[in-house]
């Protein structure tokens, strides 16, 4: 079922308020449609708010608004996870880091070691996302304890109450 307007504004002003009440929330709920938990800034959410309103589509745009919250009790959250994403990341950071070197000055050295980094941060994604795949019971039951009207159903934020915008 296709959202109006209204349901639309509703929506994204509660993410809004739910956003700002959590000002200190470094790990939010479902984010993107196939990322159950993420760790985010507020500056980070607001945006994502944003970019939802202008790039999804109409149908989708209540769904995923929500269901974008924060993560209430994040030391509950597992601690293999949290270690693995932050693994990923200091690898991604890696990567941007070796890309404005190579972007800087284009050589063999610079871009074997953008290549080496690229590598290492697809590695220590898959190690992250095996994890997570590993933790998603654990993930849900949190989750469901703390949000419990969410949609997310394993794999996605589209399905469990069924219909494309989870109605």
């Amino acid at each position: 079922m296709t959202k109006t307007k209204t349901d639309i504004d509703r929506a994204a002003e509660k993410c809004r308020r739910i956003a700002r009440k959590h000002p200190d929330a470094t790990w939010w709920w479902c984010p993107y449609h196939g990322d159950h938990v993420l760790k985010m800034t507020l500056g980070e959410v607001l945006e994502r708010i944003e970019t939802i309103l202008r790039t999804k589509p109409r149908g989708e745009l209540v769904c995923r608004l929500n269901i974008l919250r924060p993560v209430l009790h994040p030391r509950r959250l597992p601690r293999e996870l949290v270690k693995a994403l932050a693994v990923c990341d200091e690898a991604r950071d890696a990567r941007s880091k070796a890309w404005a070197a190579f972007y800087d000055r284009e050589t063999v050295k610079t871009n074997a070691a953008y290549v080496k980094a690229v590598n290492a941060h697809f590695k220590a994604d898959v190690v992250y996302r095996t994890i997570a795949a590993a933790c998603e019971p654990r993930l849900a039951a949190l989750h469901n304890e703390e949000w419990p009207d969410n949609t997310w159903n394993g794999s996605t934020i589209f399905g469990k109450k069924g219909g494309e915008d989870g109605e």
